[in-house]
């Protein structure tokens, strides 16, 4: 069984048809990605900082109440223990007892008390990874300019006519070529083999 000519050419406009359609929306996919880069950029960074900001402001937060718990303890224990009481007040005066000796010990090891003024510094929480994608797109102008202009060359390509088929008749023989940009390269580059 031979097939005919007319279906190896339908065929061909099929796939080639098929390929140029999936090539024209994936240019205007990519060109929405570059144009709501440029546009969502700023508003998402604002929203980064606002959160890193939170999230520093909360660890803060989290610390102040650790050391209030902490001194509420000491408290609790300087008026419930006159022992602790008097201990912490010969630690903070230097104040011995008469007959006591102090015997030298590392600084760890020391009974001093904890220093009572907030500790405010906090490890700062790291910042999302696409932060400096985000910094680039907006503070950088010839970035910002260059996504939107590759954008427009995208939208403008995506609606060349990629493929197309003409049909004429010569001699009562019917001759179909390709025709658009992607009819025009195979013309020009391809060389199809003889049969």
């Amino acid at each position: 069984m031979r097939t005919s000519p007319s279906h190896f050419a339908a065929q061909a406009e099929l796939q080639a048809g098929w390929i140029s359609s999936v090539v024209g929306w994936l240019c205007l996919f990519l060109a929405a990605g570059f144009y709501g880069a440029v546009h969502l950029s700023p508003r998402l960074l604002t929203m980064v900082k606002l959160q890193h900001e939170y999230d520093t402001n909360h660890l803060r937060l989290v610390s102040l109440e650790n050391q209030l718990q902490t001194l509420g303890h000491m408290a609790k224990a300087l008026e419930d223990d006159p022992d602790f009481a008097a201990a912490m007040a010969r630690v903070e005066f230097s104040a011995d007892r008469p007959g006591e000796q102090r015997i030298a010990v590392e600084p760890h090891l020391t009974q001093e008390p904890h220093a009572l003024a907030p500790q405010l510094e906090v490890v700062e929480p790291p910042w999302p990874w696409y932060t400096p994608l985000l910094k680039l797109v907006v503070e950088y102008r010839n970035v910002n300019t260059g996504l939107l202009i590759a954008a427009a060359g995208l939208m403008l390509f995506s609606f060349i006519p990629l493929h197309g088929t003409s049909v004429i008749v010569i001699g009562g023989r019917t001759v179909t070529y390709t025709t658009g940009l992607l009819g025009f390269l195979k013309n020009r580059y391809y060389q199809s083999p003889r049969r």
